[in-house]
């Protein structure tokens, strides 16, 4: 992650599972296609692993307890707005151009 802003997003749910939460953020299109499984997502700042989706204009993340205490992610709800950058080595593999290109 570089720390520039590609986009925002908005969570649109938040589910609990065990002591985790799926946090799902709609980021259109546009942004959805620098998403892939497993890839990386920063959501405010915070690299996080894609764990569902890509889906057409979102994904999932699973936020662990140390991420919910250490972040504001804890008092996530629907609606939030949220600044997103995409995987930069994504990007790369995408265009064909360098990680540094971006």
């Amino acid at each position: 992650m570089l720390g520039h802003v590609d986009g925002t997003g908005r969570v649109v749910a938040v589910r609990r599972r065990g002591g985790s939460v799926d946090l799902t953020v709609r980021c259109g299109q546009e942004l959805a296609r620098w998403l892939m499984p497993k890839g990386s997502v920063a959501v405010d700042g915070v690299s996080l692993t894609v764990d569902a989706g890509p889906h057409v204009d979102r994904f999932t993340v699973n936020l662990v307890p140390y991420t919910l205490r250490w972040t504001t992610f804890g008092a996530a709800r629907p609606g939030r707005r949220v600044n997103l950058e995409m995987d930069v080595l994504v990007k790369a593999a995408r265009t064909g151009r360098t990680a540094e290109a971006f």
